[in-house]
């Protein structure tokens, strides 16, 4: 029953994959602020979520939406580093 985004916005997030497929987008882009491969059971990673990541996966591949990346991290914020 434990879940990172919640059934509402779990639901959004595969509608706007779908949405990106259909509309043929050269690349999609998921950016996750924690860490998504992540086996560490903390509640600040996917890990501690394996069935909702898994159920995720598995609908990426059943949609057959090839052109997704997904950045993480675990700093827990977004910033750009100009070197």
């Amino acid at each position: 029953a434990k879940t990172m985004m919640g059934a509402a916005q779990k639901q959004w997030f595969k509608d706007q994959l779908l949405a990106a497929r259909d509309s043929e987008a050269p690349l999609i882009v998921w950016n996750s602020s924690v860490p998504f491969l992540s086996t560490n059971t903390g509640d600040d990673n996917w890990g501690a979520f394996q069935n909702e990541r898994t159920e995720l996966l598995q609908f990426i591949r059943d949609q057959q939406i090839k052109n997704i990346v997904i950045v993480s991290g675990d700093m827990h914020a977004l910033a750009i580093d100009d070197g």
